[in-house]
């Protein structure tokens, strides 16, 4: 699992370590995870109430691609992607995945 959040703040570590440990028991329940050549990123995407909305998504390495659990509208990932067309979301999809590796740690 990967984050940029900072978790130096005992408040945002603890939220990190709740979705964390969410994100583990639905992992553990899920049937359309790959073999093992991923990674789960997760955010915290602050709201106006002042609270954190839990965002994630994974990083499939052996098919190059980003994948959610449940359904996701991709459609603003791709947006803002203004170099690759939406005509074909699983080339944006996959386009994504690169920028994402830029993200990554190394």
């Amino acid at each position: 699992m990967l984050t940029d959040a900072y978790l130096y703040e005992s408040s945002v570590r603890i939220e990190i370590e709740l979705f964390a440990n969410h994100m583990t028991r639905l992992q553990q329940h899920a049937d359309c995870l790959p073999s093992g050549d991923y990674d789960l990123v997760l955010e915290l995407t602050p709201t106006e109430d002042g609270t954190n909305e839990w965002c994630y998504y994974f990083v499939d390495h052996s098919m190059r691609t980003l994948f959610w659990l449940e359904d996701f509208d991709a459609t603003e990932l791709v947006s803002e992607l203004t170099s690759i067309s939406s005509d074909n979301p699983k080339f944006s999809i996959s386009q994504s995945y690169f920028f994402s590796l830029m993200c990554l740690p190394h």
